[in-house]
């Protein structure tokens, strides 16, 4: 199985997890490529017959908590349309998921311990929480609980 996770903004944070490997990858990427991605992504775990054909993606239920972070929200909700979007059209599992919940699951000791944390790259490590939160709702145990 593989577990993809979105940090959205205008900085989108990405994180794959291979159920079978057990490899984290984090990153980041601009805005103006994330659908690219996410739709060459999903097509290539689709069509590509010696991947576990079963996906699921986890992506952050942005809030507006305060007019300080209002004016950039845009950035953010645009993100999830794309995801909403390209996980319908791929048929798809998509959870969203509280920011909150997720850095509480999975902090930057936890991230450490498990040596997914990637340094200097915040929105790859929020994008890694969400991923480590969904796979608690797989059943799957993280590296720093094993």
């Amino acid at each position: 199985m593989i577990l993809l996770g979105v940090d959205p903004g205008k900085t989108v944070g990405l994180a794959v997890y291979n159920t079978i490997t057990e490899e984290m990858m984090g990153s980041q990427i601009v805005f103006d490529d994330f659908g690219d991605w996410l739709n060459l992504s999903l097509g290539n775990v689709r069509k590509d017959p010696n991947l576990d054909q079963d996906i699921k993606v986890a992506c952050e239920r942005y809030a507006i908590r305060s007019l300080k972070y209002a004016a950039d929200a845009h950035w953010a909700i645009e993100i999830i349309g794309i995801t909403r979007y390209l996980c319908k059209c791929y048929s798809v599992p998509l959870t969203l998921q509280h920011a909150g919940v997720a850095k509480q699951y999975a902090n930057d000791i936890k991230l450490r311990k498990a040596k997914w944390y990637v340094p200097g790259r915040d929105h790859a490590n929020d994008a890694i929480r969400h991923v480590a939160l969904l796979m608690a709702s797989q059943k799957i145990v993280p590296p720093w609980a094993a």
